[in-house]
């Protein structure tokens, strides 16, 4: 897979690359999600996770096009339970959120994400902020953490604020 990424690059466009990536984890998860890059693609990625024995997953697709929940417009996402596959919709509305820069979140190379990250890393960046945290908090839903979305969201929401999730990635880069 890691020889298919420059080439898959250079063509400019998605392949089956991008698809069976998300699936092909060799350590065999119990809890996954996996955002795509079309709505028709979550009903079918749902099922190859409960094919594989999730215990809980969740593939989601934003209605502004994004491969993961957005800050901005409505996500739906379907969300695999002890085998038990159901639909659902987030809105960001219930956050709160209001006159959030777009900038702030969308990356256009790998160098400028590096650039956003350690902007939400230094809580610089309202929006990316937001939406690092509703990410993380979805991650920690599925994961049983927690009992919604929301909770996941304003528990990772104030560890980026209070520089807990600065000092983690700080830790982790001096130990290498």
């Amino acid at each position: 897979m890691k020889h298919a990424g420059p080439v898959r690059k250079e063509l400019g466009f998605r392949t089956v690359f991008n698809m069976i990536g998300p699936l092909s984890n060799p350590f065999s998860p119990q809890f996954q999600i996996i955002g795509v890059y079309q709505p028709e693609l979550m009903e079918l990625f749902i099922k190859v996770l409960q094919s594989l024995g999730l215990k809980r997953a969740l593939v989601c697709h934003s209605r502004d096009g994004l491969d993961e929940f957005s800050i901005f417009q409505i996500t739906d996402y379907t969300f695999l339970e002890n085998g038990v596959i159901s639909r659902h919709s987030f809105d960001p509305k219930i956050l709160g959120l209001s006159s959030l820069n777009k900038e702030e979140v969308y990356a256009s190379s790998s160098d400028h994400a590096e650039v956003l990250a350690r902007k939400v890393l230094n809580s610089e960046s309202i929006a990316g902020t937001h939406a690092v945290a509703l990410n993380a908090g979805a991650g920690l839903f599925v994961m049983g953490k927690i009992d919604t979305i929301e909770q996941g969201y304003q528990i990772a929401k104030e560890a980026i604020l209070s520089g807990k999730t600065k000092k983690y990635f700080e830790d982790l880069i001096s130990k290498e």
